[in-house]
């Protein structure tokens, strides 16, 4: 459906206009001929019509007004457009390697004792009372994360062995340089 017209009419000032998609995710607004608005969102609901047009009851960006009926074509005609869009565009997951995903749970787990020890030095300056349970709160989350890469350690030991082997040839190389 993308670059066809899915409006178009004459207004109450005898202008052309007309409403085509453009892009997969917008709607490009054309007033005799010129580009008058690109619009990626949906029509909104006008608070009030303007005077001596109550037909009016919708907008697209605040600049061209159009009918309820109007609006609902033009929903209509984005929802058309963005699930076209998504059947030729699959949305890519990225995939992580083993050792990226054992890194980002190291984060995980170092990210929130981080966190609980600089709450809880905040949290005892301001003098509360709560600064106990605020790091009681960060350790849970760090042990969570702990429990995870565990999981995560025990699920694959070849990646367990990669860093051993790794760590003692950076040992080794420490030794001979120093």
């Amino acid at each position: 459906m993308d670059g066809k017209t899915i409006l178009s009419k004459v207004t109450k000032t005898g202008k052309a206009m007309y409403i085509q998609t453009e892009d997969g995710s917008r709607v490009v607004v054309y007033v005799d001929g010129k580009i008058e608005l690109r619009w990626t969102g949906i029509p909104c609901r006008m608070p009030k019509s303007p005077t001596g047009m109550p037909e009016i009851t919708h907008h697209l960006g605040g600049k061209i007004g159009i009918t309820a009926a109007e609006a609902a074509q033009v929903v209509r005609a984005m929802a058309t457009i963005r699930d076209e869009w998504y059947q030729t565009h699959p949305v890519e997951v990225p995939v992580y390697s083993l050792r990226e995903q054992r890194r980002n749970l190291v984060a995980d787990m170092t990210g929130a004792w981080e966190d609980g020890e600089r709450e809880y030095w905040k949290a005892h300056a301001a003098e509360r009372l709560d600064c106990h349970a605020i790091k009681a709160r960060y350790d849970a989350e760090a042990e969570v994360a702990r429990q995870k890469l565990a999981e995560f350690d025990a699920a694959h030991p070849e990646i367990i062995a990669q860093i051993k082997v790794e760590k003692a040839e950076d040992a080794e190389r420490f030794a001979r340089t120093n």
